[in-house]
């Protein structure tokens, strides 16, 4: 590995007068969201154009002044911060730090504005020539010492940042398409952490609208007691128990405890006592309180559904004509948009920017009013 790893509150210092030095940073980070229930951040990759640094965050944890530090340069206006696939960096960034990236530029939104096949970090670095090594499954990033593979693999993450954004820069100004990657990329750093739990979240598993009201009663107090072990034992929910057990469990509920005891679970939280389980699962047959409201996003109607084929066909015969990605000519968030609401005002529509309205402001009023007509 040829990296440089940051341990120290010295070096970290020196990292962040050279990061206010910069004009461009490549940017990558880790978490444990796979292996805590509160996850943070754990490693933050940058490349300034020589060897990667890799910041050691949970050892610099206890210097947190510091560590804001950097993350203040990092996310000062002027700088730009290359990333690939920002939403979780941004994401990750605002929950642990209550910061925005202020010059993000994703090459993945560049590479599928531009319409490449593939728009993987590691599907363009092979196009430029270069292997990266194969991904590690499940490394728990909070773990000390990192391993050596670990390290390696992180700086790998980060290496060709910098580079491919060269390549990705220069075709965007041959496709003429720099305005709308600013755009998009400014989208993904308005991106918000997930939260964990939320009360009717558990309409969202698979088959959960299918059971019968015992069953959806059972689903949703199994669903917030998995919630609660989860926290308390700072483990992500799924390790308590997967969706497909709780699902299980609800479509066919134990009829005494001693049923309950001979079921087979593979986590080890689940292992001793299950009378407080079946509790929940006894409680929640017998009280049956009221469910929370299952979100039903409202079907499109007739008119709109059919504006939204003929932007659909529109936006792939221009795609066709110009060379580029779907959504570069049209993002799915605008054209959802001005399916549903009509023209009216283009400057309010998500995502379409004064670069489209521009060249396309009179053809996409013209689609809508043709297929209005009919």
């Amino acid at each position: 590995m040829s990296a440089e790893v940051i341990t120290s509150t010295e070096a970290l210092e020196a990292l962040t007068e050279r990061v206010k030095a910069s004009d461009r940073v490549g940017l990558c980070l880790e978490q444990n969201n796979e292996h805590a229930y509160r996850p943070r951040v754990c490693v933050l990759q940058l490349t300034l154009g020589q060897a990667p640094v890799l910041v050691d965050m949970l050892t610099l944890w206890p210097q947190r002044p510091a560590i804001e530090r950097l993350i203040e340069a990092l996310c000062r206006p002027g700088l730009a911060v290359v990333v690939h696939g920002g939403e979780h960096h941004a994401a990750a960034l605002r929950r642990d730090f209550g910061v925005r990236i202020a010059g993000l530029w994703d090459s993945q939104q560049a590479a599928v504005l531009l319409g490449l096949a593939k728009t993987g970090y590691r599907s363009l670095a092979e196009a430029g020539g270069v292997r990266l090594p194969p991904p590690l499954e499940s490394i728990d990033w909070a773990r000390r010492p990192l391993s050596e593979e670990a390290m390696t693999r992180a700086a790998a993450d980060v290496r060709l940042l910098l580079s491919i954004a060269n390549e990705l820069k220069r075709l965007l100004n041959e496709a003429d398409l720099v305005a709308e990657h600013a755009l998009h990329s400014a989208d993904v750093a308005l991106s918000q952490p997930e939260p964990r739990f939320r009360p009717d979240g558990f309409w969202s598993i698979k088959g959960a609208a299918r059971l019968d009201l015992v069953g959806q009663h059972v689903l949703c107090a199994l669903y917030q007691w998995r919630d609660q072990l989860a926290r308390e034992f700072d483990v992500p929910p799924r390790r308590v128990m997967t969706n497909a057990q709780l699902l299980a469990l609800s479509r066919d509920p134990p009829q005494n405890q001693e049923a309950l005891s001979i079921m087979r679970f593979h986590s080890r939280l689940l292992h001793s006592d299950r009378q407080q389980l079946w509790h929940v699962v006894d409680n929640a047959r017998r009280e049956q309180i009221e469910l929370p409201p299952r979100r039903v996003r409202a079907p499109d109607s007739r008119p709109a559904k059919a504006v939204l084929e003929g932007l659909k066909a529109w936006r792939r015969q221009e795609a066709e004509r110009r060379g580029v990605g779907l959504q570069a000519i049209l993002p799915k968030k605008s054209m959802r948009y001005l399916a549903r609401h009509r023209p009216g005002e283009l400057a309010l529509v998500p995502l379409l920017g004064d670069r489209r309205i521009e060249r396309y402001g009179e053809e996409l009023r013209a689609i809508v009013e043709r297929v209005d007509a009919r």
